[in-house]
């Protein structure tokens, strides 16, 4: 939380952007817009325990040690811990669906924390083949 806190996620008016660490309208699909990304409030669900409840009384701790490689069958992806960041290696799929940059999104061969996720702001076009 501390950490997200310190980015900036909130346009000049306090409303979350569509984006990750930083405002990236690329990532805009046709089922979101400014604002949308209030979604994300599921993580403040610990925000409904009365005020007696044991979490208010636990102090904070970093994370526990996570395996350097770990198989997440439920996304078919491999998570790999290196030198501090985070890679994940998804299933080779073939991705069709109608939202913009989809292979750009959701289809590259690793996702590493330490870089930006980035989508081309024009697609780019393949030179046709002419068959003889």
């Amino acid at each position: 939380m501390d950490w997200w806190l310190a980015q900036p996620i909130a346009d000049n008016g306090g409303v979350l952007t569509i984006g990750y660490a930083y405002p990236n309208i690329l990532m805009s699909e046709n089922y979101n817009v400014p604002g949308s990304p209030y979604w994300c409030m599921k993580v403040f669900a610990f925000l409904m325990l009365p005020a007696g409840h044991p979490f208010w009384q636990t102090p904070t701790a970093p994370l526990p040690a996570l395996d350097a490689v770990r198989p997440l069958p439920g996304a078919e992806m491999l998570a790999q811990r290196v030198n501090g960041m985070a890679v994940l290696y998804p299933a080779a799929a073939r991705i069709s669906h109608p939202f913009p940059q989809m292979e750009e999104k959701y289809a590259k061969f690793a996702y590493c924390s330490r870089y930006a996720f980035s989508a081309a702001s024009e697609r780019l076009r393949r030179p046709r083949r002419t068959r003889c």
